[in-house]
């Protein structure tokens, strides 16, 4: 029994699993549809401290978070889990 082989292969599915549901939930940030307000705001543009607010600031802003939230996890998961397999590995 190999428990770094078997923990990757939990990390796989795992991360496989959130990604699906990661991308499922966030399709329409990732894939930049606007939002009916920003629809609206294409319309009227609103000035804010001397810039121009467009509707793609938000779907740029939302897009990024989108990412790191789907992203970032998985990562996340797989240094803490090799990290502890090594400093568990360091008391046989």
């Amino acid at each position: 029994m190999n428990i770094r082989r078997d923990f990757f292969r939990l990390w796989l599915v795992l991360s496989a699993l959130w990604l699906a549901s990661g991308i499922w939930l966030f399709w329409d940030d990732l894939s930049g549809k606007l939002r009916p307000d920003e629809v609206a705001a294409q319309i009227k543009i609103y000035p804010l401290e001397g810039h121009i607010l467009t509707p793609l600031d938000g779907v740029r802003k939302r897009r990024i978070h989108a990412i790191e939230f789907v992203l970032l996890p998985p990562f996340g998961l797989l240094v803490f889990g090799s990290a502890s397999i090594w400093v568990a590995g360091g008391f046989d």
